[in-house]
């Protein structure tokens, strides 16, 4: 009964790639924001799908929720252990009273990485929304910043693409330094040769995001 659709979507720290890339100018800046209305909403929707079986006629986008188009990524932990169950998001410039249904769904029950979701889980959750902005492509790999900054990357080698993102709070999260997080994403992205070989072919595009977070209690209190 899950979502499916033709798209392709991306992981947050897989390789599977927007088939709509980003909009290729040197720098895209928006005045969009995350808000914990949002997640509300993404806690509706899997709740709905749990409760119906079923995918149709899902919560309505709020009428109070401003309508733009954005990147984004939904994300699904574990409240107490921050266990990442699910990431998934798109880089394509959709709407996000549509889309933002969709990766609620796809990221709580389609991450190949992770078992589905169970109802008897949600109380245990907390859903993280992170709007992607600021989109900027670079001549140095290196030319970003921990926490600031998220990166996407994409190089050749013997006639073989790899591309690969990570979302801005992985790296500090992890106590990566920059050089660290690339070898790490390079990884991610399926090469295992050295990073020295490819590094010049790299091509990086750092972006921002506004980010919010909403755990199960919030989402119970806010329903009241």
């Amino acid at each position: 009964f899950f979502f499916s659709s033709r798209r392709r979507h991306t992981r947050c720290s897989g390789v599977s790639w927007a088939r709509r890339c980003v909009q290729e100018t040197d720098s895209i800046k928006q005045s969009i924001e995350a808000l914990k209305d949002h997640c509300k909403h993404c806690f509706d929707v899997i709740i709905f799908v749990l409760d119906s079986q079923s995918t149709d006629n899902l919560p309505s986008y709020p009428q109070h929720l401003q309508k733009f188009q954005a990147p984004l990524f939904v994300t699904w932990k574990t409240t107490t252990s921050q266990k990442l169950r699910g990431c998934i998001g798109s880089f394509s410039f959709d709407d996000i009273d549509k889309q933002l249904s969709i990766y609620a769904i796809q990221s709580a029950f389609n991450d190949r990485r992770f078992d589905p979701i169970k109802k008897k889980e949600v109380p245990l959750l907390t859903c993280f929304l992170s709007l992607l902005t600021n989109f900027e492509k670079v001549t140095d790999p290196l030319d970003w910043e921990v926490g600031k900054h998220g990166i996407r990357i994409e190089f050749e080698d013997d006639d073989q693409q790899y591309r690969g993102t990570y979302l801005p709070q992985v790296a500090e999260e992890q106590g990566w330094t920059q050089k660290e997080t690339l070898e790490h994403l390079v990884e991610k992205a399926g090469y295992y040769g050295k990073l020295k070989k490819i590094y010049s072919s790299i091509k990086l595009t750092r972006y921002q995001s506004s980010k919010c977070s909403l755990t199960f209690d919030e989402y119970f209190s806010m329903r009241k």
